[in-house]
């Protein structure tokens, strides 16, 4: 081969090598057109990491809680007998006088007070509630609440006024405080007013009965002095 065939030759190489690098970038831009332009993911790939940390979280607490059943269910179901017992002791203490008692015994109970103190503080009638909770304790008086109240010689002329004493809510708020409490603040079961008895009556209750206090209080400007004592 001469030396212009060589020219020749190498020319169309190059021309050759100079065409199929422009059809391989005209491919590749139309390959690049052609392919989908790829997509921002993370986002959704970030909710659904949280949905499964969620998820996560909600079995543990469930397992927690299938193993607190299982504890449950593998003590034993026989309580003790101290603990029947205490149970027991429990519920009869949240039942209180003042629930044993009937409406209208409730109403006397009021009336009564309202009678002889009514015009008295609320620490005042107190003191004569507890008084009559703790006569209805005693086995030294009736435990019926009429038999208490209309016995001889407790409240004069009972059944004369009885139901014309209408009570204020002071007084009712004060009889059911009383009787649904654990217990009264003293022991008295008899009570009377040296300023309004008898010699006679003053003499049987300072010299018969064991005395427990006496209460001072100024009512309309008038003293009034209550002497309480234990049968």
């Amino acid at each position: 081969m001469d030396k212009t065939n060589k020219i020749i030759l190498g020319v169309v190489s190059c021309f050759s090598v100079l065409i199929l690098a422009i059809w391989l970038t005209v491919v590749t831009n139309i390959v690049a057109e052609i392919r989908p332009a790829p997509t921002d993911n993370s986002s959704e790939i970030s909710e659904l990491n949280a949905q499964l940390a969620e998820l996560s979280a909600e079995n543990a607490a469930l397992r927690v809680v299938i193993e607190q059943l299982r504890a449950e269910r593998s003590q034993p179901v026989n309580e003790s007998e101290a603990v029947a017992e205490e149970r027991q002791e429990a519920a009869a203490v949240s039942v209180t006088l003042y629930d044993k008692l009937a409406p209208d015994e409730i109403d006397m109970l009021e009336r009564v007070v309202q009678h002889e103190v009514g015009g008295l503080s609320a620490q005042y009638r107190a003191y004569v509630v507890e008084l009559l909770y703790n006569r209805l304790v005693s086995d030294k008086f009736p435990d019926d609440v009429r038999e208490m109240l209309f016995q001889p010689y407790q409240f004069g002329g009972i059944s004369r006024w009885l139901y014309t004493v209408t009570p204020d809510e002071t007084t009712k708020q004060v009889v059911r405080d009383v009787f649904t409490a654990e217990a009264p603040t003293h022991k008295a079961t008899a009570y009377y007013n040296p300023d309004m008895s008898s010699a006679s009556a003053v003499s049987w209750f300072e010299n018969s009965l064991t005395f427990c206090f006496e209460v001072n209080e100024v009512s309309w400007g008038r003293n009034w002095r209550t002497r309480f004592f234990e049968v």
